[in-house]
């Protein structure tokens, strides 16, 4: 990965505010610094020349690893696709109680068959 800084001066509102980004070893680290008052060419030269270097920059996460974290947190179920899962939950359940239902008969008839088969041999 290259390693860049990027810097981007902008108003926001009530100063003129520097956003730093830099990226050293695939690690991304952001930092600011407030002008105050529009700054003129030599205050920018002297920025960039001088102060930049001494600003303390932060680690960030990058904004696509933040992206899929909530994507994986977050996740959007329409009430079309949660009917359906309801449904086949609903479905699933009512199989699996007839087939133990059906077992059961199944058993039943047998023991019957069993004892009637027993009846029958001793008379």
């Amino acid at each position: 990965m290259e390693d860049y800084t990027i810097v981007t001066i902008y108003f926001n509102g009530q100063f003129w505010v520097a956003c730093i980004q830099k990226s050293l070893n695939g690690k991304l680290l952001e930092g600011y610094y407030t002008f105050g008052t529009e700054p003129t060419n030599p205050q920018l030269l002297y920025f960039t020349s001088q102060l930049l270097p001494f600003i303390k920059l932060l680690k960030v996460e990058r904004l696509t690893t933040i992206r899929l974290s909530v994507k994986e947190k977050v996740t959007h179920i329409s009430s079309k696709d949660s009917y359906k899962e309801a449904l086949s939950l609903e479905l699933e359940k009512r199989k699996q109680e007839k087939r133990e239902i059906k077992k059961l008969d199944k058993e039943e008839k047998y023991k019957q068959k069993r004892l009637a088969k027993k009846v029958n041999k001793r008379h």
